[in-house]
């Protein structure tokens, strides 16, 4: 259901393709005309306050270009949370969005879905395809392990920015 509709939201802002920026068409409620609209909140989006609701820049944005409210997750295709570019953004389904995420900040490998198997004294690799995890294999050498992992992200449908730092 939406949230709001284009006509809505184009009579309040406007929105810039090439910098990905919002921003305020009137001045109604202490709003400066011209200024850019919304704030980066702790997670790294840019969400603002519209007509008494809190929401995410890049929903009101695929709204103003497209015309509809997303029905799904939007991605930002480089992993820039705050980057709003229209052509950085995509509509997917949770599974598709959790395909490409960045890499785990306690990943100690450097490579998502690789970690060093103390007991084997080998690189062990695995993947994580609708919510079950699927054993690649032990390797010698942590390049076999990360071939088989990117082999795997192919095979199920990873997007080629899954794992980035």
């Amino acid at each position: 259901m939406p949230v709001f509709t284009y006509e809505e939201i184009s009579e309040v802002l406007s929105y810039n393709p090439e910098d990905g920026l919002l921003t305020w068409t009137d001045n109604a409620h202490h709003r400066v005309k011209g200024k850019t609209a919304g704030s980066r909140n702790k997670a790294g989006y840019i969400d603002l306050k519209v007509k008494g609701r809190r929401t995410y820049a890049h929903r009101l944005i695929w709204l103003l270009v497209h015309k509809e409210w997303p029905a799904k997750h939007i991605d930002h295709i480089n992993g820039v949370t705050d980057d709003n570019r229209i052509e950085n953004l995509r509509i997917v389904d949770n599974l598709g969005n959790r395909r490409n995420m960045k890499r785990h900040r306690g990943n100690a490998s450097g490579i998502t879905g690789i970690y060093f198997n103390k007991r084997a004294k080998k690189w062990q690799a695995y993947i994580c395809v609708d919510y079950k995890q699927i054993y690649l294999g032990v390797f010698k050498y942590l390049v076999d392990a990360e071939t088989a992992r990117k082999e795997a992200e192919v095979k199920y449908g990873f997007h080629k920015n899954h794992g980035r730092k």
